[in-house]
């Protein structure tokens, strides 16, 4: 039988040791989902793997971010041409999305 791990988010990724760690994390149960307040998130486990394994985890995480995008699951956010002086521009291999909900 196959344990399946469930994660809101990955709460931070750090090289240490040789080894790369990916914190998962998920809402507290304190977090009732109001609007004004920010999520809060519980540290939930955490994977460690070699930098070859985490580059290899990238790629197949690209390839899925891809297929979202064409399926229309997810949508590429486009650059704001009216931003403050001082807010850095993204470069263009660099996006943002967000699930779309139609």
């Amino acid at each position: 039988m196959t344990k399946e791990i469930y994660a809101d988010a990955i709460g931070e990724i750090t090289f240490a040791q040789g080894a790369v760690r990916i914190d998962l994390v998920s809402l507290s149960r304190k977090y009732k989902g109001e609007e004004d307040a920010p999520p809060d998130f519980e540290f939930r486990q955490r994977i460690i793997m070699s930098p070859e394994g985490f580059l290899r985890s990238f790629d197949m995480m690209q390839g899925l971010v891809g297929q979202l995008l064409e399926k229309g699951v997810i949508q590429k956010h486009q650059p704001d041409n009216g931003l403050p002086s001082d807010t850095k521009q993204t470069p263009d291999d660099e996006f943002s999305a967000s699930i779309n909900n139609n």
